[in-house]
């Protein structure tokens, strides 16, 4: 049995696997190293909290670490028929009895290892109150006008200091001519 530089080895008995990497090369597995938990596959149970579907019962699946949380809010939408616009998911460890503990899942390009602590876990779908919702996207709006009003206020703070700082430099410049003619006349 050939043995190829990563410690694979390849089956002689099967020769379609051997003619297809002889042809293509060996298969990219296991590039986050063993144990990694982006490239573990974790066993997620999806249980829905909302009003519409919460009468299903839980779904357990076995999902790749590195799988986005938008693809698993894709999937709620399959499962629960809730749109993923109106989604919130929260990860808690299977052995927590209560929500208190759980953490939300804001952002839906992170894969769910970055949310995923245990390869065993609870993703609850939550839906989304639509005044809540609207509060929230005011709420972030608010924040980001006031951000942008004072990074604009610093900014133009930095501009008045080094508009005196030239000036001060300039007077300098002038106050030193003034004395090199002055003791030259």
């Amino acid at each position: 049995q050939p043995s190829a530089p990563d410690g694979v080895v390849i089956s002689k008995s099967d020769a379609i696997f051997a003619a297809l990497v002889e042809k293509h090369g060996l298969p990219a597995v296991g590039a986050q190293g063993a144990g990694a938990v982006g490239s573990a596959m974790l066993t997620v149970t999806l249980k829905s909290m909302a009003a519409d579907s919460s009468h299903k019962t839980p779904i357990s699946r076995k999902l790749p670490g590195g799988m986005t949380v938008a693809n698993v809010k894709r999937m709620c939408q399959q499962l629960f028929k809730l749109d993923v616009s109106r989604q919130r998911l929260f990860t808690k460890a299977c052995t927590e009895s209560d929500m208190w503990n759980a953490e939300l899942m804001e952002e839906d390009l992170k894969p769910i290892s970055f949310y995923v602590t245990h390869e065993e876990c609870d993703i609850v779908m939550q839906e989304v109150d639509e005044a809540v919702a609207k509060r929230e996207i005011l709420e972030k709006e608010e924040r980001r006008k006031q951000l942008e009003a004072a990074q604009s206020k610093e900014q133009a703070a930095l501009f008045a200091a080094q508009e005196n700082e030239v000036a001060a430099g300039k007077l300098a410049v002038v106050a030193a001519a003034e004395a090199t003619a002055s003791t030259s006349s």
